[in-house]
C-alpha cells in the first residue's frame, strides 16, 4: 500500500474496533439497574458487593452508577495485554459502552492510533505512517475481525 492509498478499512465510518482502550481511560460509564443486574451476574456478585468494589462513591446521583477507574489506567474493567486493551466484562458490559461506535474521526480512536500504532488518518482517509507500522495495523484488523 502507498502512503497515498487510502485503507478501505480507514476510509470507512464506523470502523472496527482496533481495541486500543483509549475510550475506556477517557470516559467513566454511568449505568442503572438493569445493567448492574446484568453485570452482578456475569461475575457471580451480589449489587452490594458490585456497588462496593467497582462503582465510583464520588456519585451521588440515585438513580445511576458510575463505574470507577483506576486512576490513569481507566475503567476498573479494562484489561491491557500488549498493544490489547480488553474488557473483562465485555458481554456484560453496560449499555454505554455497547452503544459506542468507534470511528478514525473520532478523537479517542485517533489518539489510540497514535498511541499503539504509531499511526495517523489525514482528512483524505488516508493511513499515514511508516509502511512497516501501517502493514503490521491492516494485518492486526484482519487477524481480529475474522
Amino acid at each position: 500500500m502507498s502512503a497515498e492509498e487510502p485503507s478501505p478499512c480507514v476510509s470507512e465510518t464506523p470502523c472496527i474496533c482496533f481495541r486500543c482502550g483509549d475510550c475506556c481511560t477517557r470516559h467513566q460509564v454511568l449505568f442503572e439497574k438493569p445493567e448492574l443486574e446484568r453485570m452482578t451476574g456475569f461475575l457471580g456478585i451480589t449489587p452490594d458487593e458490585f456497588v462496593k468494589q467497582y462503582t465510583d462513591p464520588r456519585w451521588l446521583i440515585n438513580e445511576k452508577l458510575l463505574l470507577r477507574h483506576q486512576g490513569s489506567d481507566g475503567c476498573v474493567f479494562l484489561a491491557v495485554q500488549g498493544r490489547e486493551a480488553l474488557c473483562s466484562i465485555h458481554t456484560a458490559r453496560p449499555d454505554a459502552c455497547r452503544a459506542w461506535i468507534p470511528a478514525f474521526t473520532r478523537r479517542e480512536c485517533a489518539a489510540g492510533l497514535g498511541k499503539i500504532w504509531r499511526l495517523t488518518v489525514a482528512e483524505s482517509g488516508t493511513l499515514c505512517g511508516e509502511e512497516h507500522d501501517k502493514k503490521a495495523f491492516l494485518d492486526y484488523l484482519k487477524s481480529i475481525a475474522e
